[in-house]
């Protein structure tokens, strides 16, 4: 289900939920990929999430600090569906 039909919509969303625009940027290259990677024919949809939770936390952008005004620290399945899968 794809909500946003313009990259910028996206990108805005994203802003919005108070992501810094390293965050955006980050998330937004995930997106891309993933766009791209879900189409592929032995595309695993559980092994991809387990991916991103490794991804996500390993990038250094969702640390505890004032950055950071999203409220994540830990991102998990839920997050990469809320802004990644299922957008």
């Amino acid at each position: 289900m794809k909500r946003f039909d313009e990259d910028k919509n996206y990108k805005q969303f994203l802003k919005n939920m108070d992501f810094n625009p390293e965050q955006v940027e980050f998330i937004f290259k995930q997106y891309q990929i993933y766009e791209s990677l879900s189409k592929e024919k032995h595309f695993d949809y559980d092994t991809y999430e387990g991916d991103m939770w490794y991804t996500m936390n390993r990038s250094g952008l969702f640390e505890k600090t004032k950055e950071n005004k999203s409220g994540i620290t830990s991102w998990d399945p839920h997050d990469t569906r809320l802004f990644i899968t299922e957008v």
